[in-house]
């Protein structure tokens, strides 16, 4: 059978036995599932169990790629990691930019799935066709860019590798896996799981840069036309980067102030996109086939925060870092930035988690013997940059810090001061400004997750006329659950595919790009409802590890009104969009699971034998 766009080949790789085996699953499953974190979740469905340790050799630790990844396709060069993860223990799942998974893609594989446990440290090389493995106890105790020099050192020029920083190894439960340097698949924990396996790096190098197109002219001519279409509506995050939003999203009420207690910070135009680019920034930074640059290189030669030419902080970064903790510092949460790519720690769980011990402190719940002489007071960015350390090498406080928030809140006596859903932080746009977070929160198949679903955007005038997903009013509980449904679905579709979600070109020119570059005969409709199978899939997966209709909430501080800012005396009514989200997903009221009837229509009755 000859697979176009997608490459047809799974590599699986077992540490234990040092075997590797190809995996060729059907087309079929392909058109079902698409491809990225939709094909990961059915691949995986049969091994991943509510028994199963995340951080056991038998938890299978997937990367991903999709039918566009690796193609000319714009903006299409994200991979995504998946296993069960140690923080929630249910799906984990985080995407990445860079280029690893388009180096996948011409190296033949629509995925690579490690298996097992090395006895000792251990790194992996794919160079075209010859799979070998190396000792890593020389890389061991290192960061993330000084393991790429090695790399490159011992083996000449890579095309891209994956690796895991102290975090990892330490077994933080929010440790990233860290790719090309400086990008990060955050979410999740699964550096921890990789670090469980003592697999310390995987590097990629391929002679060739090329997937197999089904109708090349036709597609050739689709993708000058998107790439025209993303270029002119693409301006602010071209010239600002995602911290554009730091700013503007304060006007929304959409930014976290003060560990989510405040509604507004002054000065946050320091911290913004045009502050930095005023001030610390060297270029933009484009991911494999980008054409939007959002990544900003930065630089800062002196001082106490000097940090070498690296990634710059994006907003989730200036956020968590920033009016989350009520800093204006920016060369400060550059360099906060800056080490969490280092240490590979996730920016998001990891500053929330600073901003808890911060808000405890306050409160007077954490023992001064604990903070080890560290002022840990709003403000104080050098206290952000200790307890990073700290973390990251599970020592002093920062061993229950690593665990996760949960862990923290519940240690000192005051869980419910923990902001997650499922043992994952929340990220950083308030449901309190748009209420269709609050459901795409609660139902997220990976915990509180942004990139499940952005509803926020649709409440910030974006539209995708093709499937009727129009702007609604921020405030309307009603509508924001079957909203949440509807986004939820489109982004499954995205996460498949895979195409950055910062591309928006007509959804119409999208799909037809899948047509082409795969050779399939697809539809809108068709391909949007894998996207509903997806989501499908995963909740079933969910229901396998454990998750109930219970686990369908928000955290306790998204019921506080704020009494100042965009969203001054408002919070969603989670009860009533919960009520509408199931009804438009045609899950059971009582179960908060897929009913027959819908489990039939989507054909994912296999899977349901088998939770």
């Amino acid at each position: 059978m000859n697979f176009f766009g997608n490459t047809g080949k799974i590599l699986e790789i077992n540490l234990t036995t040092k075997n590797v085996s190809i995996l060729n699953p059907k087309e079929e499953l392909y058109r079902q599932f698409v491809g990225g974190s939709g094909l990961a979740a059915a691949i995986l469905f049969d091994r991943l169990t509510k028994e199963l340790d995340p951080l056991s050799p038998e938890n299978p630790l997937g990367f991903f790629a999709g039918p566009l990844v690796g193609t000319k396709a714009p903006n299409c060069g994200r991979h995504v990691v998946c296993a069960k993860s140690p923080a929630t223990n249910i799906w984990g799942e985080a995407n990445s930019g860079g280029k690893f998974g388009a180096y996948m893609k011409f190296l033949g594989y629509d995925g690579i799935i490690i298996t097992g446990k090395s006895t000792k440290p251990t790194y992996i090389t794919i160079f075209d066709d010859k799979i070998e493995f190396h000792e890593a106890t020389d890389l061991w105790g290192k960061g993330s860019f000084e393991v790429g020099d090695i790399l490159e050192e011992k083996h000449g020029k890579i095309s891209s590798y994956a690796t895991i920083g102290q975090a990892g190894e330490n077994l933080s439960t929010i440790a990233a896996l860290m790719n090309d340097g400086d990008r990060a698949a955050g979410r999740t924990g699964l550096g921890t799981v990789m670090g469980s396996k003592n697999l310390k790096a995987i590097a990629l190098r391929s002679s060739t840069r090329d997937v197999g197109i089904a109708k090349p002219v036709e597609f050739k001519e689709l993708i000058s036309k998107m790439r025209k279409n993303i270029k002119e509506n693409s301006v602010a995050r071209t010239m600002f980067g995602t911290a554009a939003y730091t700013s503007g999203g304060m006007k929304w009420g959409d930014v976290p102030v003060k560990y989510w207690y405040k509604g507004f910070m002054e000065n946050t135009e320091a911290i913004d996109g045009s502050r930095m680019l005023e001030t610390i920034f060297i270029k933009r930074y484009h991911c494999y086939s980008c054409i939007i640059g959002c990544g900003r290189i930065v630089k800062i030669d002196e001082g106490k925060y000097a940090i070498p030419q690296t990634a710059g902080p994006e907003y989730e970064t200036l956020a968590g870092f920033g009016t989350n903790l009520l800093i204006d510092n920016l060369e400060g949460i550059a360099q906060a930035n800056y080490l969490c790519n280092v240490y590979g720690l996730d920016t998001i769980s990891a500053s929330q988690i600073i901003a808890l011990v911060f808000h405890l402190n306050e409160m007077g719940k954490i023992p001064q013997e604990d903070l080890e002489g560290i002022d840990a007071t709003w403000g104080n960015i050098d206290a952000v940059i200790k307890l990073l350390e700290l973390m990251a090498h599970s020592k002093g406080i920062g061993k229950i810090m690593a665990k996760g928030s949960d862990v923290v809140a519940a240690n000192y006596g005051v869980p419910d001061e923990a902001h997650t859903v499922n043992g994952l932080e929340l990220p950083y746009h308030d449901p309190r400004a748009f209420f269709s977070m609050a459901a795409v929160y609660a139902t997220s198949s990976r915990g509180a997750c942004h990139n499940n679903g952005d509803g926020y955007k649709m409440g910030l005038g974006v539209t995708v006329p093709e499937i009727n997903l129009d702007c609604k009013d921020r405030f309307d509980d009603v509508e924001a659950g079957s909203l949440a449904v509807k986004v939820q679905d489109f982004r499954a579709v995205y996460n498949a595919m895979i195409m950055c979600h910062f591309a928006m070109p007509p959804f119409k020119d999208t799909v037809k790009a899948v047509e082409l570059a795969t050779g399939w005969d697809i539809t809108i409709d068709e391909i949007m409802n894998a996207g509903t199978r997806i989501t499908n899939l995963k909740r079933l997966l969910n229901k396998k590890l454990g998750l109930t209709k219970e686990n369908d909430r928000l955290p306790k501080v998204m019921s506080y009104k704020l009494k100042e800012g965009g969203t001054e005396g408002k919070i969603p009514n989670l009860a009533v969009q919960l009520k509408e989200y199931y009804k438009a997903r045609d899950w059971d009221q009582t179960t908060g699971f897929p009913t027959t009837k819908n489990i039939h229509s989507l054909s994912l009755e296999e899977f349901v034998t088998k939770t």
